[in-house]
């Protein structure tokens, strides 16, 4: 961190100077005035961050900010000051500060009426935000409301940008049928696919669906989010055995690597986990 900025709304009130020692810093000389009648007030601080990456921060630090005193006059003149709030007692959220991280934005299927034959089940865009992000593993979890219907392992296909770039990478075993269980359907790629801002990738599941297919049968597809909000750095090999769908990484690390502890997984990862369906 550098610097902090106090606002009411738009309006920027006073910024301070983050101490390197401390951690902490002091919004001095406002005499903002409150409103006699009662009520509330809102005023938030926004963090003006210093870089991650090469000759800078390590990626994965958090930040949260909290209130740890004030000082205020009464209405009849008198003047208090309070200090070392509990730490829990005014605090912000926490942030995950990294170079730049991977967004999920579904968009639409060519069709979502469930037939025999070669179909799109998922498609979706991801961004880059802050910097340039690659990737190097995604698990599509595949589920369907009846056990008749098939779709060949075999059959399953992982496309970007309208490129089939299924012999790249090595996909993980998956059953025939739904009668049981969904599918994991893993596709992990030796070398990393990077994304740039401003460069979205669109990401296709295909695959061949058979078996009987009746009115109301479905397969519902998505890249699910077992991490939640946890947060993790590690090599990739450590990430993508957790068990995670998605391991990406920002690219800070000096000498950037599978082998190097700057990739992260689906834990956070903005709008991810977001099913489509197609239906007879």
């Amino acid at each position: 961190m550098s610097n902090l900025i106090l606002k009411n709304g738009g309006t920027t009130l006073a910024s301070a100077t983050v101490s390197s020692t401390t951690g902490s810093a002091s919004f001095t000389g406002l005499n903002l005035l409150m409103s006699q009648a009662g009520g509330t007030q809102t005023f938030t601080v926004d963090v003006v961050l210093a870089n991650v990456g090469v000759g800078a921060n390590d990626t994965a630090g958090v930040v949260t900010v909290r209130l740890d005193g004030l000082k205020y006059r009464d209405s009849a003149g008198s003047i208090t000051t309070e200090n070392g709030f509990a730490p829990g007692t005014y605090g912000g959220n926490a942030n995950n500060v990294v170079k730049g991280y991977p967004t999920f934005t579904n968009a639409s299927l060519p069709t979502t009426t469930l037939s025999a034959g070669s179909m799109v089940l998922f498609k979706t865009v991801v961004s880059a935000t802050g910097g340039q992000v690659a990737w190097n593993n995604i698990t599509f979890t595949v589920a369907s409301n009846s056990g008749l219907i098939t779709i060949a392992t075999s059959s399953y296909q992982i496309w970007e940008n309208g490129v089939d770039i299924t012999a790249d990478s090595v996909g993980a075993t998956a059953s025939d049928s739904y009668s049981g269980s969904n599918d994991r359907i893993e596709f992990s790629f030796a070398t990393e696919r990077a994304i740039s801002v401003g460069s979205p990738s669109t990401i296709e599941l295909r695959a061949t669906v058979g078996g009987t297919i009746s009115a109301g049968n479905s397969v519902s597809v998505q890249v699910a989010n077992p991490k939640g909000t946890t947060v993790s750095v590690d090599d990739s090999t450590n990430q993508q055995d957790s068990g995670a769908s998605f391991v990406w990484s920002d690219q800070s690390s000096p000498s950037h690597a599978t082998t190097t502890d700057d990739w992260f997984t689906d834990g956070l990862v903005k709008t991810l986990a977001a099913t489509q369906t197609v239906t007879k």
